[in-house]
């Protein structure tokens, strides 16, 4: 029992015990069908909205997809050669300039505080001795393929290996296409991962983003540093630059962590990057029940309710060419998307960081692509989510078990688990909300399951998309199962707040009570000291004179007497009192 308190419940391992032996005959098998698909695709291309216009005719001239915007505002926009251009500001407010837009550069350029700096003069680690062997540093993966298996993606040693921040931004400084390309090309898909990006992933992202992906990098960077990230999953075209399309994917949620895994990423004035809430609280103990029969925590003494978010985004100018940038919170996680060397040799293969399956030499489609990842992280965020309502309920199941108790610490439980629970709520119903308007009103699925959205039609022909779209629905159910869940728990807290309440108030009634007969009777021997005093100076018969007197006080008291004793029984009686 010791053992699982002491810990966070996480997901299984899914790589343990497991390798990748199929995985040569599934690429070949992949290769195999590829014309088949291909050919469906073809059909289905001057058919469906996707494929008019973001089919496989769509040309696309290396030069331009090499050179960053950054390079390009430079030479057509700066009037000085002198001047120096503010790289963030370039790239991030759009023409004309949005109130909410102005906000969104602030959260980048805090963001991204000294990373110009860091990148210049980084000193490179010592493996012998590392000074960022406990440092929470980025781990980024670079992948580059086409969707048709036949047309080899020339290699590169930084690609599709587990790469740290440094290396990353060294991977990002190579131009994307060979010189041996063809002056135009058709397709070329790149695929980015980035576990816990700090402000020089995203410096390294922003100065290499080539001019017709701008518009799908702002919103990326919007999405992902916000404070108060928000759900979003949508397919648009874009028309910034180049025609193009954007898909945007950015889900917030949280986990349950604990202190020494939180996130240690800062904006300025040392504020939290990710919001986070002590849940520790959550561990009630009776103050009257013997220490043996307590009941096991609810979680880690040092646990936190964290916001993490998973942000994924695909920009392209047709199917065959796109960029996919994936910016995720993993830093409560125990086992990381990224597999290391070792592990991809002892289990005979990689799996995709992104959609966390074996990756294959041919690219999925964007559209496929999108539905897989969000079914895997659905299936995650489910998982977490549900994980902290089970806690919640074994808390409040301990607070009720709990005899009447004034301790501090039940005071401090009546006052918090509501606010942790309305945020569950929060983040829990946004995000289903979300999910169902993506499917009903985006991809529009109709009740045989076949999306009939503008952009959306012809999955049929995409491997897998079919497959994905029906988990998502499912993992939707989940998330509103646990939003029923939570509204039910709500309940409960209001039913033992007002017992609790209305306990009190008996309790404070009856102390009242016990109160006012003490009163009563403290009142009963006043009188009779006063009568024994006035009985002690009743004048002698000879002094006539102090007799006027004494029966002007003998009359007062006896009104005063009777008053006071009128006024108690009443008060005795009177129920409301």
């Amino acid at each position: 029992m010791a053992s699982t308190i002491e810990r966070v419940p996480q997901i299984a391992n899914s790589r343990r015990g497991r390798s990748f032996l199929g995985f040569d005959y599934l690429e070949r098998f992949t290769s195999a069908t590829y014309e088949l698909v291909v050919t469906a695709a073809s059909d289905w291309a001057d058919k469906y909205e996707w494929g008019k216009r973001f089919g496989h005719r769509v040309r696309i001239k290396v030069t331009e997809e090499d050179k960053p915007f950054i390079e390009v505002f430079r030479e057509n926009y700066e009037d000085d050669e002198d001047e120096e251009t503010d790289e963030i500001v370039a790239f991030m407010l759009p023409f004309p300039r949005l109130p909410r837009w102005e906000d969104r550069l602030t959260h980048v350029s805090e963001f991204c505080e000294g990373a110009g700096f860091i990148i210049v003069n980084f000193i490179p680690d010592d493996p012998g001795n590392s000074r960022l062997k406990d440092v929470q540093e980025p781990r980024a993966w670079i992948f580059d393929c086409h969707l048709n298996p036949q047309i080899s993606v020339p290699s590169n040693p930084l690609h599709d290996r587990l790469l740290t921040n440094i290396e990353f931004h060294g991977a990002l400084q190579q131009e994307r296409f060979s010189k041996d390309s063809e002056p135009e090309i058709i397709g070329n898909t790149r695929r980015i991962y980035i576990s816990n990006p700090n402000g020089v992933s995203i410096l390294s992202l922003l100065r290499r983003t080539p001019a017709s992906q701008v518009d799908g990098f702002r919103k990326l960077f919007a999405n992902y540093l916000s404070p108060s990230p928000v759900p979003e999953l949508s397919l648009r075209e874009t028309d910034w630059w180049t025609p193009g399309f954007v898909i945007e994917c950015n889900l917030p949620y949280l986990a349950i962590s604990t202190q020494d895994r939180s996130d240690t990423r800062i904006l300025s004035k040392n504020k939290n990057f990710r919001a986070r809430d002590d849940i520790a609280f959550l561990n009630l103990k009776s103050s009257t029940t013997p220490r043996d029969q307590q009941q096991s925590s609810c979680v880690p003494d040092n646990a936190v309710l964290h916001v993490a978010v998973f942000s994924l985004m695909i920009t392209g100018r047709s199917e065959q060419y796109s960029t996919t940038v994936c910016l995720d919170d993993e830093f409560f996680d125990q086992e990381s998307r990224l597999m290391s060397d070792e592990e991809v040799l002892s289990v005979g293969g990689r799996e995709d960081p992104i959609t966390l399956q074996p990756e294959f030499k041919r690219a999925r489609s964007p559209r496929a692509y999108l539905l897989v990842a969000l079914d895997r992280q659905l299936e995650r965020i489910v998982d977490y989510h549900g994980n902290v309502l089970e806690r919640l309920k074994n808390s409040i199941e301990i607070y009720i078990a709990i005899p009447e108790d004034r301790s501090p610490a039940m005071e401090e439980w009546i006052k918090r688990f509501p606010l942790v629970l309305n945020k569950l709520v929060q983040f829990n119903s946004s995000l289903a909300k979300k999910v169902s308007h993506f499917l009903t009103d985006d991809v529009m699925v109709g009740p045989d399951e076949v999306p009939y959205g503008p952009l959306w039609q012809g999955l049929q022909a995409e491997l897998g998309a079919i497959k994905s779209l029906r988990a998502i629905k499912r993992y939707c159910t989940h998330l509103r199962d646990i939003n029923t869940g939570l509204e039910h728990l709500r309940d409960a807290f209001e039913d033992v707040r007002r017992k609790r309440k209305n306990d009190y108030a008996a309790e404070q009634q009856t102390r009242d009570r016990t109160i006012e007969q003490v009163t009563v009777a403290a009142f009963g021997l006043a009188i009779m000291n006063l009568i024994a005093q006035v009985y002690t100076g009743k004048p002698g018969k000879d002094d006539s004179s102090s007799w006027p007197a004494y029966i002007a006080m003998v009359v007062i008291f006896n009104v005063i007497c009777i008053s006071g004793i009128s006024c108690a029984v009443d008060a005795y009686l009177d129920p409301k009192s």
